[in-house]
């Protein structure tokens, strides 16, 4: 059993507040489905609880160990080049056994349905692109998840859902939450910023890909491998509240996964079968089969960034286009003849790990999650910058995604938070020389 799974309830706060985002809230990730009213300072912590808790509709039992997973399906190539797609999110009992298809009553024959009749185009439209079956049935893949490990959640019962919810409610609830986790673990920025990327001629530890995850995030995942081709991580979490919109606690994995833990370990890119030189008849990843003999070699970014004496602006950058940019209060603006954008300073003794600081003083991030430039903080907070695309990306605690409540227009101001938001306001904050 891990380190993070025997913690006492207070070690596990102390833990939550010396990193900030090993606690994600509901706020964090982005608009939950509804509001339960379970979050109170008296809501107990999923598999660490002192008391037997009878309202499962916020407390998850038995599945409080819960599995966040993410596919890296190479060959054939699934999702984009850079990006670990969707697998799902799974309730583990608290020993590492699991229940499944707990509940046939709640099994939907149509996800899709399921989406549209509660006008959930959104979640739709960004499953089709990011929760993908590797043969194509998507929304089989997404049945198979919900009927499996939905319907086990004990915190998404027909009795938790508000009165007079439609039908559905409760998967809709599930695939919103999932999203929202897996959009706040981007596993090939964590990666990439330790310098590892996909490639059919180099490969990496076990030891190197946790240590990565490990200094990004400040907690250890389960890789996933075919015999020693990686396909699958898996990042472990207790809940405080529930599923739909408590607090998750990040924890280290409870297994290691099948990853061999010596030896060298393949980090392929997307279309790749194997190594160079080497065939395969098997897939590398979990659902299909090849006969390919692959020589292939892949080009990917850098982490970077020492920025020069100098200050910087920081743009404010959505689906590729600046929308706006950082202002000096540590809230953001778009562009405008009214608006000037902040010049920051970058400091660090080691040329990894930065401080900024504008013309109202040193930047943080709140333990909500909040940005903000001020004289009166005391303690700044310690960003990267990860070269993406030729572009330097400000990151914090393996995050480069922040967002705001809304887009702002004219001369209005957006308080900026770090993690997932509504869909068109999320954006990365990329450096420029002022």
């Amino acid at each position: 059993m891990s380190a993070a799974i025997i913690f006492s309830t207070l070690g596990m706060a102390a833990f939550a507040l010396a990193n900030p985002l090993i606690g994600l809230s509901a706020r964090q990730l982005g608009h939950p489905a509804f509001i339960t009213g379970c979050s109170t300072p008296h809501t107990q912590l999923s598999c660490h609880n002192t008391t037997i808790q009878e309202n499962t509709c916020c407390f998850e039992n038995p599945g409080g160990l819960i599995m966040q997973v993410q596919l890296w399906d190479t060959y054939p190539k699934t999702g984009a080049d850079d990006e670990w797609t969707v697998h799902g999110l799974w309730p583990d009992n608290c020993d590492g056994t699991w229940g499944q298809f707990c509940d046939p009553s709640r099994e939907y024959p149509s996800v899709t349905q399921v989406l549209k009749d509660n006008h959930r185009d959104d979640l739709l439209d960004w499953m089709g692109k990011h929760w993908l079956d590797q043969n194509g049935d998507n929304e089989s893949f997404w049945e198979h998840e919900w009927n499996k490990h939905g319907t086990c959640m004990s915190t998404l019962e027909a009795k938790c859902m508000p009165k007079g919810s439609k039908n559905g409610t409760d998967a809709v609830a599930y695939f919103q939450t999932a999203i929202n986790l897996h959009r706040a673990v981007p596993t090939y920025k964590i990666l990439a910023a330790a310098g590892i990327f996909p490639s059919a001629n180099k490969s990496y530890t076990y030891d190197e890909l946790t240590s990565a995850v490990k200094k990004e995030m400040g907690y250890i995942p389960a890789f996933d491998c075919d015999k020693n081709i990686i396909f699958e991580i898996s990042y472990y979490y207790n809940l405080r509240g529930s599923v739909v919109d408590g607090t998750w606690q990040h924890i280290d994995a409870f297994t290691g996964g099948s990853c061999p833990k010596t030896g060298p370990l393949w980090y392929l890119p997307k279309g790749v079968a194997a190594p160079a030189g080497q065939t395969t008849s098997a897939s590398p990843s979990s659902t299909a089969a090849s006969t390919s003999t692959v020589s292939a070699s892949t080009t990917s970014p850098t982490t970077s960034g020492t920025p020069t004496s100098g200050k910087y602006i920081l743009d404010a950058v959505i689906n590729g286009t600046a929308a706006g940019c950082l202002l000096s209060k540590g809230t953001w603006a778009a562009t405008g003849p009214s608006i000037t954008c902040a010049k920051f300073t970058f400091a660090s003794s080691d040329n990894v790990h930065y401080t900024l600081t504008s013309s109202k003083g040193p930047c943080a991030v709140d333990e909500d999650g909040g940005l903000s430039c001020d004289a009166t903080i005391q303690s700044p907070s310690s960003f990267k910058l990860t070269l993406v695309n030729d572009s330097n990306e400000l990151t914090y605690q393996g995050l480069t995604i922040f967002s705001s409540s809304a887009v702002p227009q004219g001369s209005a101001q957006q308080n900026v938070k770090l993690g997932c938001g509504p869909a068109d306001s999320e954006f990365a904050l990329i450096l420029r020389s002022s």
